[in-house]
């Protein structure tokens, strides 16, 4: 008798110490609370592992830096987080996690702040499985692992910072931010040093007026007309600004590596893009930046498009600040550029497309600086344009394809300078306004996807 209450009563402890305390309820919610979780929890809320809407502004330990066994799981929700109508960030509960927090979604709640430790894990394994939901206000920060059946992270406001060695992955959506940043100020963003990938978009800035995203690390749409960086998409937003020292890329075919939508088109959608160091990479199947303008302040690495008929910028307006690398398509009908206005203002490496019926730039009107070190040369034309304007070319422009023509337009003013080469089997060809509506006619078929 004595042995069995003995044992019962170790049992009690065990299931007690494993438990998240103190314990919390809708009717004796938890406020201004430090919570401990250490052990296995589970359901210890109903079908949640832990924490109920009602719970304000609390710190919540699963485990610690000495103890990564930790883990809480629900069958519904591993943990929720503050959900009353009042959800601004002062109010938001804190999660520290070195453990594991799992259900169908893993956390869920109006307003709230998690830091993902290095080796810890957040997943939501449910059919529309969601790793952390933020319905208003939430900052992520991510050193280990966070995952979703439908998306990894989905914050209504605020930001996210996945550090290096993080991963982040959904399978239809990585990191979904569905409308402005924080209540305290500042533009939405996302911040990555790590790995970010979605099926459908890696990252996407949803409702957003402008999402800001810095990137060192990768991020990647791994589906079939997958869209890496992917700004708007609602009735509202649609413009973004990109640092990127990493890799953006979504390479099944039809993928996007940047696009920025207003309204659900390409409509006013503005991104502006910071390419910084040799070895970063923008790369796209069908293309690596669409919008309709598209302002390169800088490329030191390589923007590229790889399908057949790719292009690497597509938008009404391009403006390219400075390319210090590579601007390419390579697909056999790739074009590098292709814009109803597109501006080189300094041109000091490569612009090309080397596919045999390739076209560097191919605009309604291309005004172009080739410095000494630039190329600008396609397979079947250099610049192809109504109106090319060549301020000054101390550089390459070349055609190298068998009848190739460097700079074919109906009206060309070209300044080629004493180390200036221009070459093909044409090397200039302006025909006065006699096949003006021949390129128009051909400059809105390469145009359409980006009117």
């Amino acid at each position: 008798m004595m042995l069995g209450l003995l044992l019962a009563s170790v049992a009690a402890v065990g299931r007690a110490e494993a438990d998240c305390a103190p314990v919390t309820s809708s009717a004796n919610p938890l406020t201004n609370t430090t919570v401990n979780c250490t052990g296995p929890t589970n359901n210890q809320n109903g079908t949640t592992g832990y924490g109920v809407p009602e719970d304000i502004h609390n710190t919540i330990n699963v485990g610690s830096s000495t103890d990564s066994t930790a883990s809480v799981t629900g069958t519904n929700i591993g943990i929720q987080v503050h959900g009353a109508i009042d959800s601004r960030s002062i109010n938001a509960d804190t999660i520290n996690n070195f453990g594991t927090i799992s259900g169908a979604s893993g956390i869920v709640g109006f307003s709230g702040i998690v830091n993902n430790n290095a080796g810890a894990t957040i997943s939501g394994s449910g059919g529309q499985g969601i790793g952390i939901d933020i319905s208003a206000q939430g900052v992520v920060t991510n050193s280990g692992g966070i995952s979703g059946t439908l998306r990894g992270v989905n914050v209504q406001n605020g930001t996210v910072t996945n550090k290096s060695g993080g991963t982040i992955s959904g399978g239809d959506i990585g990191v979904n931010i569905q409308n402005r940043g924080l209540d305290t100020g500042g533009n939405p963003s996302v911040s990555n040093d790590g790995t970010i990938t979605g099926g459908t978009n890696a990252v996407r800035f949803f409702q957003t007026i402008v999402g800001e995203l810095t990137n060192s690390g990768t991020i990647s749409a791994t589906g079939a007309s997958g869209v890496g960086v992917l700004f708007g998409g609602g009735s509202a937003g649609g413009s973004g600004v990109v640092t990127n020292s990493g890799t953006i890329q979504a390479l099944g075919a039809g993928g996007i590596a940047i696009q920025a939508l207003a309204g659900g088109n390409i409509g006013t959608g503005t991104v502006t893009v910071d390419n910084s160091g040799p070895g970063s990479k923008i790369t796209g199947d069908t293309f690596a930046i669409q919008a309709r303008t598209a302002n390169i302040h800088s490329n030191d690495g390589t923007i590229s498009a790889t399908g057949t008929n790719g292009i690497a910028i597509s938008a009404g307006t391009v403006n390219v600040i400075a390319n210090a690398n590579r601007i390419e398509a390579t697909g056999t009908s790739g074009i590098a550029i292709a814009a109803a206005i597109a501006n080189v203002i300094s041109n000091a490496n490569r612009i090309e497309a080397t596919g045999t019926s390739g076209i560097a730039i191919d605009a309604t009107t291309a005004t172009v600086d080739n410095a000494r070190s630039g190329v600008i040369t396609g397979g079947v034309t250099g610049i192809f344009a109504v109106t090319a304007n060549i301020h000054s070319n101390d550089g390459t422009i070349s055609a190298t394809g068998t009848g190739g023509i460097a700079i074919a337009a109906d009206t060309a003013n070209v300044t080629n300078t004493r180390t200036g080469t221009i070459s093909g089997n044409i090397a200039i060809q302006a025909n006065g306004g006699r096949h003006a509506d021949a390129v128009e006619r051909f400059a809105h078929r390469r145009h359409r996807r980006h009117g």
